[in-house]
């Protein structure tokens, strides 16, 4: 048994470093989409998505060696999580168990919020583009036109953004 939390114990650390480096992408991500820099977004998409693939090939092997410990403990698999590992293993190895745990959800945490944020601020993207594009099409009115003299004016509707009446 003791080899098998081990193995899980490595794996875990292994598995928060990743997820801290998909942080770092995360947040060069968000660096890039405000400065509108589209080759460094590209560029941290490329690394987040082989991030992601690692990830999901670490987390196939955490199931399993959960699984093997579980086993070892005489627990249903189905049911084990780390964070009921801990409750039936002895103070020493339950306190690295869930010290390791605890670190890997703060991790899991910051990385959520972040990749939040990037959705938001993406889906604010978008629907600006889109807005523009639907008035530059005249599909729909701005409220108002900017005027030669400075002024704002409202129009009726027409698809123009400048008042052409100098």
């Amino acid at each position: 048994m003791q080899d098998t939390l081990n193995r899980l114990l490595a794996l875990l650390d292994t598995l928060e470093k990743v997820y801290r480096l998909l942080r770092g992408e995360l947040e060069n991500e968000r660096a890039a989409l405000t400065a509108a820099n589209l080759a460094d977004f590209l560029v941290a998409r490329e690394r987040k998505a082989a991030l992601l693939n690692r990830l999901q090939e670490l987390e196939d092997q955490r199931v399993r060696q959960t699984d093997q410990l579980a086993a070892a403990l005489d627990l249903p698999p189905a049911t084990v999580t780390v964070s009921r590992l801990v409750h039936h293993l002895p103070p020493a190895e339950a306190g690295r168990l869930k010290a390791c745990g605890d670190r890997l959800t703060a991790t899991l945490a910051q990385v959520g919020n972040l990749n939040g944020a990037n959705r938001a601020l993406i889906g604010a993207s978008l629907g600006f583009v889109e807005g523009s594009l639907q008035v530059l099409q005249g599909l729909r009115r701005p409220t108002s036109i900017y005027h030669h003299n400075g002024r704002m004016h409202s129009m009726p509707c027409s698809g123009t953004l400048l008042a052409d009446d100098y």
